[in-house]
């Protein structure tokens, strides 16, 4: 029997601050369910002590993989892997990209103070999690609580300060995705993402931050994906409005 090529591009997952490869869990089987190749890789900043590690180490470590695959993969990011996300478009050539959730490449107006380490593994509380994802099941909560890991203020810092993009270096169609209910990246934000670099933008009712990775709507927003991917790649979409996708 002739074995059967998958031409379909690779995917690499960003997660956000604090979290791992963990976070896409569901839309990893999903994906793989849809014959895509997944990377959830769990960023460490190339093992550096936390608090000297760069939102950059990260970037050379997305790289890193990028390299080992040789294969133009598709990159989605959410929240600070939003970012990376944008940035991996800028430096390499990649198929797609898709935001959830995303850290813009300008300054993020917050007061509260960053410290060097921010200790979310040992001081986020049960509530804290449930906060970021209140319409995710109890089950998913009490599974993603534990998970959280400490984060480099250094981080948190460059992506508040604002971290420009060069839009002009990302050749890839670019979609962008916003929680209705996001208090952290408002719908505001992302739809201002989505004119930056003129991309297909979906808004999502009564979706929260995390709630996009881990809700109960979770694998509604990754159908949406993966149906964005595989029609962006025959279809010319140039005729719809970002404004005009909202679900």
């Amino acid at each position: 029997m002739e074995r059967k090529i998958n031409k379909k591009p690779p995917i690499i997952f960003i997660h956000g601050a604090g979290g791992g490869g963990w976070e896409w869990e569901y839309w990893k089987i999903y994906f793989e369910s849809h014959e895509y190749r997944c990377y959830a890789p769990t960023l460490n900043g190339n093992k550096k002590p936390l608090k000297d590690v760069s939102i950059f180490d990260y970037v050379k470590q997305l790289q890193k993989i990028v390299a080992t695959i040789k294969q133009k993969p598709i990159v989605i990011g959410a929240s600070m892997g939003g970012w990376l996300a944008q940035k991996i478009g800028e430096v390499e050539d990649v198929a797609k990209i898709v935001l959830v959730n995303s850290a813009p490449p300008w300054p993020i107006k917050k007061s509260t103070h960053v410290p060097d380490v921010i200790k979310w593994s040992t001081e986020s509380t049960l509530q804290d999690t449930t906060d970021c994802m209140p319409e995710a099941t109890k089950k998913t909560i009490l599974w993603a609580h534990p998970q959280w890991r400490d984060e480099s203020g250094k981080v948190i810092k460059q992506l508040r300060s604002g971290l420009s993009i060069n839009k002009e270096k990302i050749k890839a169609r670019v979609l962008v995705i916003s929680g209705g209910a996001d208090v952290d990246i408002t719908p505001k934000v992302s739809l201002e993402i989505a004119k930056y670099y003129n991309a297909d933008y979906f808004k999502f009712k009564g979706v929260s931050h995390v709630g996009a990775l881990l809700g109960k709507r979770w694998k509604d927003i990754a159908a949406t994906a993966e149906t964005w991917i595989r029609l962006s790649q025959s279809v010319d979409l140039d005729g719809f409005e970002p404004s005009a996708f909202r679900m």
